[in-house]
């Protein structure tokens, strides 16, 4: 039951039981849920930002790309440039034993013990170097002229890559170079992570290596190494249907380059098909390269240029 009492004014209030809610408390309530309800908002929307971020995103690859190495510019098919350079990244299942008994598997279960070279000042541009002919370790080209960023190349390769890429750019075709001189360190860097994918795949290290090596060569091994290639790359997705490679393909070896790696010669250079890497031999030889050609219409490689192909 509820009381009254009496202040010394005169002044009644009642007590006892419970008081209505004041409209103030009303709407001091009401805001705190409000917050209450907008912060459980915002922490949601933050999740699904997230979580819609995450599965947009690509595998992850190997940061060389810049890694670029040898075949993972622009797509694993051919896998680029620190190497868009870029290795592909390790499995997550467990690896599966595999069985190689075929005689051809055999064969290729070992690289070939690689002979150093030495290069002669007087055709540096033709030094040949694959999984056959490695540059001594450490190698550094005599002097190294930055193209463009981070890209740079043997000094005497870079008048001809920016008269070629001035003489594309009065055609329209902008030739971005993505890949040039990379270190030994870091070309060692891309060849064991690339190994190490291979062995993530189920190979063992010895046909790992060998795998790898199809993709990115072996440090010394490369033609970055010697400051003497580019890679060469645009937004879309596969480099030989651009107009860039068409571009490369009818007036590279007027500036003294050449497709390095075609895909018909992949079974004499030992690499994958690579249409982004144009590597500097001097005009005179990109042009009897240019020109000599098989009954087919396929071009030479360096390697039968020279007279060393498998």
């Amino acid at each position: 039951m509820g009381f009254t009492y009496s202040d010394n004014n005169g002044n009644r209030a009642s007590g006892g039981g419970k008081r209505a809610p004041s409209r103030k408390n009303i709407k001091r309530n009401t805001a705190s849920a409000k917050l209450f309800l907008a912060g459980v908002l915002v922490l949601l929307a933050a999740f699904l930002a997230v979580v819609c971020y995450t599965l947009s995103q690509p595998e992850n690859v190997d940061p060389s790309q810049g890694q670029t190495d040898e075949g993972s510019l622009q797509s694993e098919a051919a896998s680029s440039l620190e190497e868009l350079s870029t290795v592909s990244p390790l499995s997550t299942a467990k690896p599966v034993t595999t069985t190689k008994s075929s005689s051809t598997t055999k064969k290729q279960q070992l690289l070939p013990s690689p002979g150093i070279i030495k290069i002669n000042p007087d055709n540096w541009e033709l030094t040949l170097v694959n999984t056959r002919y490695r540059l001594p370790e450490g190698y550094v080209p005599p002097k190294l002229l930055t193209v463009v960023n981070d890209c740079r190349l043997d000094s005497r390769v870079v008048p001809h890559y920016l008269d070629m890429y001035n003489a594309a750019l009065e055609d329209g075709v902008k030739l971005t170079p993505f890949s040039g001189y990379r270190s030994y360190e870091m070309q060692e860097r891309n060849y064991n992570n690339k190994i190490r994918y291979y062995q993530g795949e189920g190979y063992n290290k010895a046909e790992a290596a060998v795998k790898a090596a199809a993709v990115i060569m072996p440090p010394g091994s490369s033609e970055h190494n010697l400051g003497v290639a580019m890679d060469i790359v645009t937004c879309d997705s596969w480099f030989e249907t651009t107009d860039e490679f068409t571009w490369l393909r009818e007036n590279a070896y007027k500036y003294g380059f050449i497709m390095r790696y075609a895909k018909e010669k992949t079974d004499i250079t030992g690499v994958i098909y690579e249409p982004w890497h144009w590597r500097y031999v001097g005009v005179k030889t990109a042009t009897d390269i240019y020109k000599t050609r098989n009954a087919e219409g396929v071009e030479i490689c360096l390697e039968e240029y020279l007279g060393v192909s498998k």
